[in-house]
């Protein structure tokens, strides 16, 4: 029983499973109790601190005549203004993959905000093509890809619930180019 555990004077300053009194099954015992024990209390601990259930919304936003449509990820219960994070996609765009990213980030405290560079609808469909619409901003215009990575940031400070004080940009691949 757990109130014999706790009974025990080998929880004393000086305890050492060697100079436990009883025989060595006995000390086994007791080890195993408290593993048990700091284990059960890990296991408490973590679940407590459980991932947040993510909410996923569609943010469609302009620039002149370009639209674009990224989206924005956050904790579904979250109080008060949060730390922002833009991610921008990989050189195939917005996909299920980013999402997935934004999501991961979202479960750990964060509004998430996944930018679209390319501008809304324009998905490559192959490797193939992806490398040559990355490369437009890649190798070609510079200027366009940072006024776009600009306007994702001001579209993440203007969303709700985010301290526009506390937020930073992630990259994947193409999106670290930038």
């Amino acid at each position: 029983p757990l109130s014999s555990l706790f009974s025990c004077a080998a929880l004393s300053a000086n305890f050492s499973p060697y100079n436990f009194p009883g025989s060595y099954w006995e000390r086994a015992q007791f080890m195993t109790r408290i593993s048990q024990l700091m284990f059960g209390t890990l296991f408490l601990a973590s679940s407590t601190f459980a991932m947040a259930a993510v909410k996923i919304k569609t943010v469609e936003y302009k620039k002149g005549k370009d639209t674009f449509e990224g989206f924005v990820a956050y904790p579904e219960n979250a109080k008060g203004k949060l730390p922002g994070v833009m991610v921008i996609h990989n050189w195939m765009g917005v996909t299920d993959e980013t999402k997935t990213q934004a999501t991961r980030i979202a479960e750990q405290g964060f509004v998430v905000f996944a930018a679209d560079i390319y501008g809304k609808g324009i998905r490559p469909k192959s490797a193939e093509d992806a490398g040559k619409l990355a490369g437009q901003y890649r190798g070609g215009d510079r200027n366009q890809f940072r006024e776009h990575l600009q306007l994702g940031l001001e579209t993440l400070k203007a969303q709700a619930g985010v301290d526009a004080s506390k937020t930073l940009a992630a990259g994947y691949c193409f999106g670290g180019t930038g």
